[in-house]
């Protein structure tokens, strides 16, 4: 059952990468002023398909990352934090007895959020994260 369900999202895949590639194209030109804001980068000769919009939150943005995924949810708005943990602070690499010193991954991991760009969020609701981001 699953398999064949997996079949038929498959069928649908070019366009769901052609539309979440025009959302974050979109919040991306809404968003590029904001001071603070580290956007995806977009490089016109490689194709980037968005599974996730992840921003990095600079020392210059007004609040850090756990205070913005508050004021998100009080807003309504969807997020992710999908990498709390530097991979290298992981208890599963941690209990291997590999230690690395990755201060660069560390301070992303506490900086990075994800805003939704999926293939069914409209513009209304874009427009709506980049006006709640730039008003913090």
């Amino acid at each position: 059952m699953q398999a064949a369900i997996g079949i038929e999202q498959l069928k649908k895949l070019d366009k769901f990468n052609s539309v979440r590639i025009k959302n974050a194209l979109y919040l991306t030109n809404l968003l590029k002023n904001i001071k603070g804001i580290v956007l995806p980068e977009i490089n016109k000769d490689k194709k980037h398909v968005f599974h996730q919009y992840t921003i990095v939150l600079a020392d210059s943005y007004p609040i850090k990352r756990d205070e913005l995924a508050k004021f998100l949810e009080e807003k309504g708005i969807g997020y992710g934090i999908f990498y709390p943990i530097a991979i290298h602070k992981q208890k599963e690499i941690l209990d291997m007895g590999i230690c690395y010193n990755l201060p660069k991954a560390e301070l992303l991991s506490k900086n990075v959020l994800s805003l939704p760009i999926h293939p069914k969020i409209t513009k209304k609701d874009l427009d709506d994260i980049a006006e709640t981001l730039s008003n913090v």
